[in-house]
């Protein structure tokens, strides 16, 4: 099989991965809507099976990825804190390489020290790299060309993975700059990709 089929596919891979996370949080949405906080689901519960399969078609798939393991029997703030229909026991999750970046088995965020790094970046102004935070908060997004998808590294991090860590303090110190600097980057970058499709409309106008 060619290396360029092979790369597509865990593309592709990754995607419907994702697509079935999406669905999961959604049904997780519905739980907690369903019970309330606190409440637990029979476990023949059609909206319990329902997610357990998702999850372990999402396993399945992201084992076909092969993800190498670097710390083991670590625990998401996410898993125990949050209602759904998955285990909360301690210990059940892992920091695994997701191209450059160790990343959660569970939730995806990217690892706090790795994170303090790519901050660093964002807060260099020769850096392409960029960080926003989510609408609600809880979230931020990374942004680089190296990793265009989940499948090439890690594209968030979760602020629960962020506190009470070694590096919260430079974490901290940094997010100022980094949030302010990846502002300018992306309305410079926003400026350009206007110019290039005014210049593009242009062309195609002369061409008539």
């Amino acid at each position: 099989m060619a290396e360029g089929t092979q790369n597509n596919q865990v593309v592709q891979l990754s995607l419907t991965v994702a697509e079935i996370w999406a669905v999961h949080y959604h049904a997780d949405s519905a739980w907690t809507s369903k019970v309330g906080h606190g409440d637990k689901l029979a476990d023949n519960d059609p909206l319990v099976t329902g997610v357990k399969k998702l999850e372990a078609a999402a396993r399945s798939a992201e084992a076909v990825v092969k993800r190498e393991v670097v710390e083991s029997g670590v625990t998401c703030p996410r898993r125990v804190r949050e209602p759904g229909p998955w285990e909360h026991e301690e210990g059940l999750d892992n920091w695994e390489k997701r191209g450059p970046d160790r990343c959660c088995s569970f939730c995806g965020g990217i690892h706090p020290q790795d994170f303090l790094a790519l901050m660093r970046q964002a807060a260099d102004p020769e850096s392409d790299v960029r960080i926003e935070q989510a609408t609600g908060k809880s979230k931020w997004y990374i942004t680089r060309k190296e990793v265009p998808t989940g499948a090439e590294g890690g594209m968030k991090t979760y602020g629960v993975h962020l506190v009470n860590t070694e590096w919260t303090d430079e974490i901290q110190a940094v997010l100022p700059k980094a949030t302010i600097l990846s502002k300018e980057k992306f309305e410079k970058y926003f400026e350009e990709l206007k110019k290039r499709r005014f210049s593009k409309l242009e062309l195609d106008k002369d061409s008539e």
